[in-house]
């Protein structure tokens, strides 16, 4: 699915490569927290803008995010049916869709100007700070990961343990209907167990991964931030900071 969506690290030399992959992270954060606040004109238009800017500068084509775009159309339509029946406005929903459709640039901004070690790190950055309830950065990725693949090598154990020569039907077939049922039984434990070594295995040698393999960036993953890096966190800053002097007081 990844790759269909064209999810890969462009190569490039703009001030969006150059910012710190924590920054871009924290960024983004930032701007969905926005998305979910009271709305206020001012500083709608000031994050659209922001993000809108953040897209030119990072020297991507957008027909690169408008193809991502037209992959969800069918999520867009259907968010929008579902608003219309719990009779919201039009206008309310055209800002909900933007907001939306800005979000996705974002993500997709990060994605293709940053590669994976780069976002790896900087994921695992941002969770360390947070140290969420004790689980590090690697357990984390490594527990949804194994979510998605748990049931695809249990598929693919099963057919290899119940295509064997020696546990094939024919075996089955000169036994009880109790026999059968323990052999199955037995073969099944056999699946469960080969499953698990497996994804053991993998745990091992699991690594984080969203991109196409074997990609460098020319700018290395640092810790300290340059220029664009205070200047970005400031501007991010400065809207939550307006928010709360202008919207909320």
């Amino acid at each position: 699915m990844l790759s269909k969506l064209d999810y890969s690290y462009n190569s490039g030399d703009s001030i969006v490569h150059r910012l710190n992959p924590v920054v871009k992270i924290l960024g983004f954060i930032i701007y969905v927290l926005i998305c979910c606040l009271k709305f206020d004109y001012i500083l709608f238009l000031v994050s659209t803008v922001f993000v809108f800017m953040l897209l030119l500068l990072s020297n991507i084509k957008f027909v690169k995010y408008f193809k991502v775009l037209f992959k969800l159309i069918l999520m867009f339509i259907v968010m929008f049916i579902f608003m219309r029946s719990k009779n919201i406005e039009i206008l309310d929903i055209s800002i909900i869709l933007i907001k939306f459709v800005f979000c996705v640039f974002y993500i997709m901004m990060i994605i293709y100007t940053t590669t994976k070690n780069d976002l790896g790190r900087g994921s695992a950055r941002i969770l360390d700070v947070l140290n969420l309830i004790g689980f590090s950065f690697k357990k984390i990725c490594c527990f949804f990961t194994n979510l998605y693949f748990y049931p695809v090598l249990f598929l693919d154990t099963y057919v290899e343990v119940f295509t064997n020569l020696e546990i094939k039907g024919r075996v089955y077939s000169h036994n009880s209907i109790i026999d059968k049922a323990s052999l199955f039984i037995k073969n099944v434990k056999l699946v469960f167990v080969k499953t698990n070594e497996k994804m053991n295995s993998r745990k091992k040698n699991m690594k984080y991964r969203l991109y196409k393999a074997n990609v460098k960036s020319k700018y290395k993953y640092r810790n300290k931030l340059c220029i664009f890096d205070y200047i970005f966190i400031i501007f991010n800053i400065g809207m939550l900071v307006f928010y709360i002097v202008k919207v909320r007081l």
